[in-house]
């Protein structure tokens, strides 16, 4: 279970069972190994969006990868 930023992570995993909380990840730091937020764009503009697809674009590539090499 992937969440976008860190609130979103910290409110999951506040939420699930204790036998799920190992299983959700920042999305950038278990797609990228950044670790970083990915912002919400709504408030930044149409150059926001780009940014953010982009983001996600990459981290989706990587992710791919990753769960490719398993």
């Amino acid at each position: 279970i992937l969440g976008m930023d860190k609130n979103h992570v910290s409110a999951m995993k506040g939420l699930a069972s204790t036998h799920l909380r190992p299983k959700i990840h920042l999305f950038s730091e278990y797609a990228e190994g950044t670790g970083r937020d990915v912002p919400d764009p709504y408030y930044g503009g149409p150059e926001s969006f780009a940014e953010v697809y982009n983001m996600l674009f990459s981290g989706c590539e990587k992710l791919l990868d990753r769960l490719l090499e398993v």
